[in-house]
């Protein structure tokens, strides 16, 4: 799924499943884990998007737009600076890059067309740094899709400012829900948890399955159950002075077994 209002959806269905690192001697896992990550969308003949967005842990974000149409935060160009992402967030989108295995990845995707959508992903830790490239990125790899769409979600959770002060950005809010199924197999194991869910909300809106992606996975059949139940959600969507926008929205959907259940 391609996570922009102004660029056509492909469907992502991704599972992150909490795995060991590998081991790298005397490494902490402090030294591990992520100190900054940028995205780079390069634009395209069309109107794909055209800015890059560096997230950090110890220092102030940065957006920057290069152009009038198509950026995916604010829009516009210009440039916009946030407070770090706190250590709590960085430390999991640390180990959900890990997850995916973005350090293993290759470094070029392509090939390069004339017209398609070029980006750049770099992930710095203490002691290293990854760079994928993605020549046409409608046909980038899981792994990277979920790289991009937690890097937008982060973004979506900081407080933006540019030389005239804050912005007026309002992130999406589920309105109503509908509480998900149990699946039998699920309910014979006493599977309990939650399941945690990225859905792009539109600027109607609306949603639908194929805009959304399991970024944490309670198997048994759940995660679909998940998707279900959110697809039936109602949404107020996101804002950025008083224009409704799509954005990507976190939810967490809850399995408890009840007496119901």
């Amino acid at each position: 799924m391609k996570l922009s209002a102004l660029s056509a959806s492909f469907l992502i269905c991704v599972s992150v499943f909490a795995q060991p690192s590998p081991s790298r001697g005397a490494e902490s896992s402090t030294d591990n884990a992520i100190s900054e990550i940028t995205v780079e969308r390069l634009g395209c003949f069309g109107d794909c998007p055209f800015y890059t967005l560096t997230l950090r842990k110890e220092e102030r974000s940065r957006y920057v737009g290069n152009r009038t149409v198509g950026n995916r935060i604010f829009g516009g160009s210009g440039q916009y600076s946030a407070e770090p992402v706190s250590a709590e967030a960085f430390d999991r989108l640390s180990q959900a890059v890990a997850d995916v295995g973005f350090f293993n990845l290759p470094d070029e995707y392509g090939p390069a067309t004339i017209d398609s959508e070029n980006v750049i992903v770099t992930v710095k830790t203490r002691f290293r740094s990854k760079r994928v490239a993605i020549y046409g990125f409608s046909r980038a790899p899981v792994p990277v899709w979920a790289v991009v769409t937690l890097a937008d979600g982060m973004a979506a959770n900081l407080h933006w400012e540019d030389g005239a002060g804050r912005l007026g950005f309002y992130l999406p809010q589920a309105t109503s829900q509908v509480k998900p199924e149990y699946t039998d197999q699920a309910r014979q194991a006493g599977l309990q948890g939650y399941v945690h869910v990225y859905v792009e909300v539109q600027a109607d809106g609306t949603t639908s399955p194929e805009h959304m992606m399991v970024a944490h996975s309670l198997g048994m059949g759940l995660d679909q159950k998940a998707i279900e139940a959110v697809s039936k959600w109602k949404f107020k969507p996101a804002q950025i002075n008083g224009k409704p926008m799509a954005w990507v929205a976190d939810v967490l959907v809850e399995f408890r077994l009840d007496k119901q259940n």
